[in-house]
């Protein structure tokens, strides 16, 4: 399973009750076009609703509008009801254990200006960062590039708040879901991409500068 799978199967129980929209909708539906296991799953994700659906048309159509077929309605409800709960918080909680357990991509690229220690310095600087950012589910960093950080740093000159002049910037980039509740400024279950930009000064600790819209 590759890494546009695991995204998109995070996303299909939303699209399939078509809550996700914008460039998370497009991005679900170019993928269901050239991955039949997705596509499948989706189909999976469908069937018991449609399947129940129709069950419940049929009795409603047969049954006799008598005391008793209510109170047996009555019963199928509260045992589909119940089902429902169950099923929606099995997937829930498979949801949860995949946001806390699914390892984030990191890509430290090709760099002359650092070692995998400064970057793994500040992809944990990120990651602190990014656990305050409640619901949302980080999917992958990449380094942006030497040449690219070397402008940002250029740009940063003269910034820091003491006077002294930054040595360092780094720059990644980073994919990650937002909340599948949404809330706050989130849209429900989108996909965003950010840059992340950090400074320091003479081999000392990474400072979380600026991140957002790449």
């Amino acid at each position: 399973m590759n890494r546009d799978c695991e995204i998109v199967k995070d996303l299909l129980p939303l699209y399939a009750e078509g809550l996700t929209r914008g460039g998370s909708a497009a991005f679900v539906r170019a993928h269901l076009e050239t991955c039949p296991d997705c596509a499948a799953e989706l189909a999976r994700i469908r069937q018991p609703a449609a399947a129940e659906l129709e069950r419940e048309a049929r009795a409603a159509e047969a049954a006799p509008l008598t005391a008793v077929k209510r109170r047996l309605e009555w019963k199928r409800v509260v045992i589909i009801l119940s089902s429902a709960v169950l099923t929606l918080a099995a997937a829930t909680a498979v949801l949860v254990m995949l946001a806390v357990f699914r390892p984030v991509d990191v890509d430290y690229g090709t760099s002359e200006l650092y070692s995998q220690e400064d970057m793994d310095a500040a992809v944990r600087v990120i990651r602190q960062k990014f656990a305050g950012m409640r619901g949302c589910k980080l999917y992958s960093l990449r380094y942006a590039s030497d040449e690219r950080c070397l402008r940002e740093l250029e740009s940063r000159r003269g910034e820091a708040p003491d006077g002294t002049a930054y040595t360092d910037c780094i720059v990644f980039d980073s994919v990650f879901r937002s909340p599948l509740a949404g809330g706050g400024a989130w849209n429900r279950g989108e996909l965003y991409t950010w840059s992340w930009t950090l400074v320091r000064t003479d081999g000392g600790p990474w400072k979380l500068l600026t991140w957002g819209y790449a």
